[in-house]
């Protein structure tokens, strides 16, 4: 269970609020330290990037955020997670574009992951499954 928000009361740091608070506020996508540390900074608040990479990094142990990798992204995304729903199975889609990184679930796709983990032994990572193309807002653009 997060327990975040204890942390931030019991040591009173200012910075691990600012931070808590940019990644509650953009909870419904994934985050960098180089978007916090921006966010952060242009609301006025400074705070290191060294000291977002370890709160994010205390934050992920204690399972508050989930970190992601992402092949052609630069560093890792962190996202929230919102005590009533852990992350679930789901995979990503990422628009080549504008590198908006979305949620994706679908029954049927895990049936066929499914099957591949029986069939073939073969277990497959959805926090490392990514689906490549263009969002609905880059397409729009066009």
């Amino acid at each position: 269970m997060c327990d975040a928000n204890r942390d931030v009361i019991s040591r009173n740091t200012k910075q691990k609020a600012m931070i808590l608070s940019c990644i509650k506020e953009n909870i419904h996508r994934h985050i960098t330290v180089d978007d916090v540390y921006d966010l952060l900074k242009d609301n006025n608040n400074q705070v290191g990037k060294a000291t977002i990479y370890r709160y994010l990094s205390q934050l992920e142990k204690e399972d508050c955020v989930k970190k992601y990798s992402f092949m052609n992204k630069k560093g890792a995304c962190f996202r929230y997670l919102e005590e009533k729903s852990k992350c679930k199975e789901h995979y990503h889609l990422m628009c080549d574009i504008c590198g908006i990184v979305m949620h994706f679930e679908n029954n049927e796709l895990q049936k066929a992951l499914n099957i591949i983990q029986s069939n073939h032994n073969f277990e497959i990572n959805d926090t490392k499954t990514v689906f490549y193309g263009m969002c609905r807002s880059c397409n729009n653009e066009k």
